[in-house]
C-alpha cells in the first residue's frame, strides 16, 4: 500500500510541477485552464501525503497500523 500511495503522490507532484513550468507558456497561447490543473494536482499531492506521514509516525511510535 505505501508503494502506490508513494508512486501516485510522487507523480501528481511531478505533473503539478510540470504545470506550473507550462503555465507561462500556456498563458501566451490563451490557455487558461493549466493554471487549474496545477492547483487540483498540487492540493491532491498535499493530501496524498497524509499516507506516507502516517505510515512513518506508525513505523517511529512502534505502531501495528
Amino acid at each position: 500500500m505505501l508503494k502506490s500511495a508513494h508512486r501516485r503522490q510522487a507523480a501528481s507532484l511531478l505533473a503539478g510541477l510540470a504545470c506550473f513550468g507550462l503555465e507561462d507558456v500556456a498563458m501566451q497561447h490563451n490557455i487558461g485552464f493549466v493554471h487549474a490543473m496545477w492547483h487540483c494536482l498540487a492540493c491532491y499531492a498535499v493530501s496524498s501525503a497524509n499516507a506516507l506521514i502516517k505510515h512513518k509516525e506508525c513505523e517511529l511510535h512502534n505502531f501495528a497500523g
